[in-house]
Protein backbone atom coordinates (compact mmCIF):
# COMPACT_ATOMS: atom_id res chain seq x y z
CA UNK A 1 0.00 0.00 0.00
CA UNK A 2 1.72 3.39 -0.73
CA UNK A 3 0.24 6.72 0.52
CA UNK A 4 0.94 10.55 -0.81
CA UNK A 5 0.32 13.52 1.50
CA UNK A 6 -2.32 16.11 0.14
CA UNK A 7 0.50 18.52 0.62
CA UNK A 8 3.57 18.89 -0.72
CA UNK A 9 5.52 15.92 -2.17
CA UNK A 10 5.72 13.11 0.67
CA UNK A 11 4.82 9.61 0.22
CA UNK A 12 5.36 6.32 2.90
CA UNK A 13 4.86 2.88 1.71
CA UNK A 14 3.84 -0.41 4.01
CA UNK A 15 4.40 -3.72 1.95
CA UNK A 16 4.78 -2.56 -1.40
CA UNK A 17 6.79 -4.66 -3.60
CA UNK A 18 10.33 -3.48 -4.15
CA UNK A 19 10.15 -4.40 -8.20
CA UNK A 20 9.81 -2.43 -11.01
CA UNK A 21 6.14 -1.40 -11.55
CA UNK A 22 4.65 -3.35 -14.69
CA UNK A 23 7.82 -5.22 -15.47
CA UNK A 24 5.23 -8.32 -15.28
CA UNK A 25 3.97 -7.06 -18.42
CA UNK A 26 7.29 -6.33 -20.21
CA UNK A 27 8.71 -9.90 -19.27
CA UNK A 28 5.04 -11.41 -21.21
CA UNK A 29 5.51 -9.39 -24.42
CA UNK A 30 8.58 -8.43 -26.23
CA UNK A 31 10.03 -5.68 -24.86
CA UNK A 32 11.75 -3.70 -27.40
CA UNK A 33 11.58 0.09 -26.38
CA UNK A 34 11.38 0.13 -22.57
CA UNK A 35 10.68 3.41 -20.52
CA UNK A 36 11.45 3.65 -17.35
CA UNK A 37 9.35 6.26 -14.59
CA UNK A 38 9.92 7.81 -11.70
CA UNK A 39 6.32 7.07 -10.03
CA UNK A 40 3.40 4.68 -11.33
CA UNK A 41 1.00 7.48 -12.36
CA UNK A 42 3.81 9.16 -15.35
CA UNK A 43 4.40 5.11 -16.19
CA UNK A 44 -0.21 4.65 -16.58
CA UNK A 45 -0.10 8.19 -18.38
CA UNK A 46 3.08 7.22 -21.10
CA UNK A 47 1.47 3.27 -20.98
CA UNK A 48 -2.16 5.21 -22.47
CA UNK A 49 0.25 6.58 -25.64
CA UNK A 50 2.56 3.64 -25.82
CA UNK A 51 2.83 1.55 -29.36
CA UNK A 52 2.15 -2.15 -28.45
CA UNK A 53 6.13 -2.70 -28.86
CA UNK A 54 7.11 -0.79 -26.28
CA UNK A 55 6.09 -1.27 -22.20
CA UNK A 56 6.96 1.44 -19.27
CA UNK A 57 7.59 0.80 -15.68
CA UNK A 58 8.27 2.80 -12.75
CA UNK A 59 10.72 2.37 -10.35
CA UNK A 60 9.59 1.20 -6.75
CA UNK A 61 10.79 3.85 -4.00
CA UNK A 62 11.14 7.05 -5.77
CA UNK A 63 14.27 8.45 -6.96
CA UNK A 64 17.01 9.17 -4.26
CA UNK A 65 18.28 12.26 -3.40
CA UNK A 66 21.48 12.83 -4.66
CA UNK A 67 24.25 10.59 -6.82
CA UNK A 68 26.29 8.41 -5.36
CA UNK A 69 30.10 7.96 -5.42
CA UNK A 70 30.09 4.06 -4.06
CA UNK A 71 30.72 1.57 -6.17
CA UNK A 72 28.00 -0.34 -8.14
CA UNK A 73 27.85 -4.32 -7.31
CA UNK A 74 24.67 -5.88 -7.44
CA UNK A 75 24.83 -8.21 -4.50
CA UNK A 76 25.18 -5.18 -2.00
CA UNK A 77 22.91 -2.68 -4.10
CA UNK A 78 19.82 -2.83 -1.90
CA UNK A 79 18.25 0.69 -2.81
CA UNK A 80 18.17 -0.47 -6.73
CA UNK A 81 17.76 -4.36 -6.78
CA UNK A 82 14.75 -3.78 -8.80
CA UNK A 83 17.45 -3.36 -11.42
CA UNK A 84 19.45 -6.50 -11.36
CA UNK A 85 16.26 -8.02 -10.65
CA UNK A 86 14.89 -7.11 -14.06
CA UNK A 87 18.15 -7.37 -15.79
CA UNK A 88 16.10 -10.06 -18.26
CA UNK A 89 13.70 -7.78 -19.68
CA UNK A 90 16.45 -4.82 -19.76
CA UNK A 91 18.68 -6.50 -21.33
CA UNK A 92 16.59 -8.09 -24.08
CA UNK A 93 14.87 -4.11 -24.23
CA UNK A 94 16.66 -2.60 -28.08
CA UNK A 95 16.00 0.75 -26.18
CA UNK A 96 16.08 2.07 -23.00
CA UNK A 97 14.00 5.65 -22.53
CA UNK A 98 14.48 7.18 -19.14
CA UNK A 99 11.72 9.35 -18.30
CA UNK A 100 12.33 10.82 -15.12
CA UNK A 101 11.54 14.28 -13.49
CA UNK A 102 13.46 16.97 -14.04
CA UNK A 103 14.10 18.04 -10.15
CA UNK A 104 17.56 17.19 -8.51
CA UNK A 105 16.00 13.71 -7.80
CA UNK A 106 15.13 12.65 -10.97
CA UNK A 107 18.04 13.60 -12.24
CA UNK A 108 19.72 11.43 -9.60
CA UNK A 109 17.45 8.87 -10.95
CA UNK A 110 18.83 8.91 -14.23
CA UNK A 111 22.04 9.00 -13.32
CA UNK A 112 22.06 5.93 -11.36
CA UNK A 113 19.94 4.23 -13.35
CA UNK A 114 22.42 4.97 -16.28
CA UNK A 115 25.46 3.67 -14.23
CA UNK A 116 23.45 0.10 -13.95
CA UNK A 117 22.03 -0.23 -16.88
CA UNK A 118 25.11 1.38 -19.30
CA UNK A 119 24.57 4.94 -20.35
CA UNK A 120 25.92 4.23 -23.45
CA UNK A 121 22.33 2.10 -24.09
CA UNK A 122 20.10 4.90 -22.58
CA UNK A 123 18.08 7.65 -23.79
CA UNK A 124 16.87 10.27 -21.71
CA UNK A 125 13.44 12.61 -22.01
CA UNK A 126 14.04 16.12 -21.54
CA UNK A 127 10.97 17.33 -20.73
CA UNK A 128 10.07 21.43 -21.25
CA UNK A 129 10.15 23.31 -17.96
Amino acid sequence: MKWRSIEGKRFTQDGAARSLWGVEAARRGDAKTLIITEGEMDALAAASVLPPEAYVVSVPNGAPQAVSNRRVEAEEDTKFAYVWDAKDVIKSAEKIILATDRDEAGEALAEELGRRIGRARCYVVQFPG
